[in-house]
């Protein structure tokens, strides 16, 4: 049998799973029932989950931003190399 702390574990794990695949597939839908009566716990986790998806989002977005970064640094590198052996052939 469950003592209460595992009970509301449990709990906090079941609408943290639940909230994580909402917060992916249905925004709008965990909008809803964010907005409902639940259990303490099992709100805890649905909004522990919302959280975390936010925080993955920001860290996709950053190392989005950094590969295009480096992207563009390479496209530079690569059109001066260019241009400088173009210039070395017409020296030839």
């Amino acid at each position: 049998m469950k003592t209460p702390t595992q009970k509301e574990a449990a709990l906090t794990a079941l609408g943290m799973n639940h909230g994580y695949i909402l917060a992916l597939a249905a925004p709008s839908l965990l909008e809803r029932i964010k907005k409902m009566e639940h259990v303490p716990a099992y709100k805890k986790g649905l909004l522990e989950a919302e959280q975390q998806i936010q925080k993955n989002r920001e860290k996709i977005t950053q190392a989005k931003q950094k590969q295009q970064a480096r992207k563009a640094k390479l496209a530079q590198i690569k059109a001066k190399q260019q241009k400088e052996q173009g210039k070395n052939e017409k020296e030839r």
